[in-house]
């Protein structure tokens, strides 16, 4: 995946829980065009407002809600269905996996890792080299 529609598909992937618990079946269209980000303004823009609709969407989700069913549809081609929590959770894990993907973008064009849970090793930690 290249990197433009790659940094997108991350910003974009927080608002996820909210189709997820806001419709009980997606049906992606088989041809389905992904957004493509122009700027870093606009991919901010984008993870902006998908993180705040994530959050949004989970804080005022039930218990009951969790437990639903939702199904993905692409087409005849393939079809899954699985209660709510098992989604959100396979949408995190979506995201985690990308991120890393993002990560090793970042590496391969010695353009140094932002921190997450602190600072990261390209960070320059005290007595290191």
């Amino acid at each position: 995946m290249p990197l433009d529609r790659l940094a997108t598909h991350v910003a974009e992937l927080p608002s996820w829980l909210k189709m997820a618990l806001e419709m009980d079946l997606f049906e992606l269209p088989l041809d389905f065009k992904p957004r493509i980000a122009a700027t870093s303004g606009e991919l901010l823009e984008i993870f902006d407002r998908s993180a705040e609709e994530g959050r949004a969407a989970i804080a005022a989700a039930s218990d009951a809600d969790m437990q639903k069913d939702w199904t993905f549809k692409f087409g005849d081609i393939f079809s899954s269905t699985s209660p709510r929590t098992h989604v959100i959770r396979s949408f995190i894990n979506h995201l985690v996996h990308h991120r890393a993907q993002l990560g090793v973008y970042l590496r391969l064009n010695e353009i140094p890792v932002p921190g997450m849970y602190g600072p990261s090793a390209d960070d320059g930690w005290p007595g290191r080299a």
